[in-house]
């Protein structure tokens, strides 16, 4: 199964179904021909769709073609879209260390960090867990980190990490048998 527009040699295979990576959506027409699209190469390749798929979830968002867009405002609701919840980890201070933490107090960073500038697009790989998909939003631009590698043209740079969001598939959950189907006897109830 490969998606249109994706050349088969770039696409990646994990668990039976097709990685999407950042050298995938560069080829693709519809990345091509929309500038200020970070936001839609986030989307993608967060929730793992095609390229064409986010785009059309975030026009239902309001996102113009070759317009840049307020993932903050709309990142849970782009999660929810593709069945995916995601949760925002802004930098905390206390006594003097600073951890990424959600609003329950969670944190994500593997190591304190000495000062707010610390967390970079470049070193966010080695600071953040090596497994998990998460969106990086720096100024003026989102990048993506999946499993350790910054899947996104700005991989390298030195730009600060202002806030992350943490996308985890919604895992579906298996029903419990009934009694009814568990061989309980109710003939002796008729």
């Amino acid at each position: 199964m490969v998606f249109a527009g994706f050349d088969s040699q770039l696409t990646h295979q994990i668990k039976g179904g097709i990685m999407i990576r950042y050298k995938d959506i560069q080829d693709d027409m519809n990345y091509i021909s929309d500038r200020g699209s970070c936001t839609v190469v986030a989307t993608a390749i967060a929730c793992q769709v095609p390229f064409l798929e986010a785009q059309k979830c975030l026009s239902k968002l309001g996102r113009r073609k070759n317009h840049g867009f307020p993932f903050i405002k709309h990142f849970r609701s782009i999660a929810s879209n593709f069945n995916y919840i995601a949760d925002c980890y802004t930098p905390i201070t206390v006594n003097g260390i600073i951890h990424y933490r959600n609003r329950k107090g969670l944190k994500i960073t593997n190591k304190p960090l000495n000062r707010l500038t610390s967390l970079t697009i470049n070193n966010a790989p080695k600071l953040l867990p090596e497994i998990g998909t998460f969106v990086l939003n720096v100024d003026g631009h989102v990048a993506t980190l999946r499993d350790g590698i910054i899947e996104d043209w700005s991989r390298g740079s030195k730009r600060q990490v202002y806030a992350l969001y943490k996308f985890d598939k919604i895992q579906k959950k298996k029903n419990k048998p009934s009694k009814i189907s568990s061989g309980y006897d109710f003939s002796k109830f008729i």
